[in-house]
């Protein structure tokens, strides 16, 4: 069934790079028109949506969430389907989901489970392998059993179980062989730093050889040292390449996380299944993870992913940076562009028609 040709107006609009007043959008499946002023009344639509000077943005995209409401993405297909539910009611119908590091026979059984979804649910964009191929030293809250260096037998079997569905994936380089490199970015997989003992020339050049994201910035690798610059300086430096923050004030202290350049700024969640649940004893791959106060933390004490929401980051972020815009820009356009999503995040003339309406608390709901 095709969607109703909506025609919204009086918006303050958002398109994925800008915002601008008394805007209107029409659009169906796709985005029709769109303009400024009373423009808008020469054009017919089923529904027509007096937004009386709400924000209107694009959909966001979630890149590397590992869970929510209580489901793991390695729980299976449905749990994935309840997952993707959870997203959508906080404005994200784009959704890359992460496996955490696990053998290479669970990811490649996860990996089927998540093709099953995929093929009749759009909203699942990818998978994200977080591991297995990670530093012990910066392991954070994967299984020390399960971490390997990467060979090409086992990332052969992981592409072949993708079947094209693995949209990037996090390892150490300093672990990882230009062959391996070379097979990942052929499969079209976008490599990304994370979990690395990596300092900024080895940083530096693995996003010479092809790497583009950083896997959470600040966290599961080398600080910031004014002799030794580390992964963050490295990815900053570097043309071309997205740094993945976590703005749930916890991962990373609002005052640093003004230290990132907006224009390469990647908002995630990288949440588990407590998001949305609230404190208890959880699970996250094969490791027994405690929530206390929205804080979820492994036994050793190592943060374990994070309770927040896609919307909330927006608004967090919003608020640390002063910027709206760049807020909005981290969870939509700039994931499009990192990830070669093209049509998503964004409301230009052809764009994927995933229509945002934002209340006065920042609370987004699809129109």
């Amino acid at each position: 069934m095709s969607a109703p040709k909506t025609l919204i107006h009086s918006a303050l609009l958002f398109d994925g790079e800008t915002t601008v007043e008394n805007g209107w959008l029409l659009f169906d499946e796709t985005v029709l028109a769109s303009g400024t002023g009373e423009d808008w009344q020469q054009h017919t639509a089923i529904r027509i949506i007096d937004a009386k000077g709400a924000l209107i943005s694009p959909g966001l995209i979630d890149s590397h969430t590992h869970g929510a409401n209580g489901f793991a993405v390695e729980d299976g297909a449905e749990a994935m389907r309840q997952i993707l539910d959870f997203e959508e009611q906080h404005g994200s119908r784009s959704v890359i989901l992460s496996l955490v590091s696990n053998s290479i026979d669970e990811l490649c059984h996860s990996l089927v489970q998540a093709n099953a979804v995929a093929k009749f649910d759009n909203r699942l964009l990818g998978i994200h392998l977080e591991g297995p191929f990670l530093s012990h030293s910066h392991k954070g809250a994967h299984n020390p059993e399960i971490l390997q260096v990467p060979t090409v037998d086992a990332v052969a079997r992981l592409l072949s179980s993708g079947n094209g569905l693995v949209r990037s994936i996090t390892l150490a380089p300093e672990l990882t062989s230009e062959h391996i490199v070379k097979m990942l970015l052929e499969a079209g997989v976008k490599i990304c730093v994370g979990h690395t003992d990596a300092d900024y020339q080895v940083a530096s050049q693995a996003f010479a050889d092809g790497a583009t994201v950083l896997t959470h910035a600040f966290n599961g690798m080398r600080s910031i040292h004014h002799r030794e610059p580390g992964p963050v300086l490295a990815a900053i430096d570097s043309p071309n390449v997205w740094l993945e923050l976590i703005a749930d004030g916890v991962h990373v202290a609002p005052t640093v996380a003004r230290l990132l350049p907006s224009d390469k700024l990647i908002l995630v969640t990288d949440a588990m299944a407590a998001a949305g649940k609230g404190d208890g004893n959880y699970s996250l791959g094969a490791l027994e993870v405690d929530v206390v106060a929205g804080v979820a933390r492994v036994k050793t004490g190592s943060i374990a992913g994070s309770t927040l929401t896609i919307d909330a980051a927006v608004r967090n972020y919003a608020e640390w940076s002063g910027s709206l815009d760049s807020a909005l820009r981290a969870a939509t356009s700039n994931v499009a562009k990192a990830y070669g999503l093209v049509g998503f995040g964004s409301l230009a003339l052809g764009a994927k028609a995933d229509v945002l309406i934002w209340d006065s608390q920042l609370s987004p709901k699809f129109l």
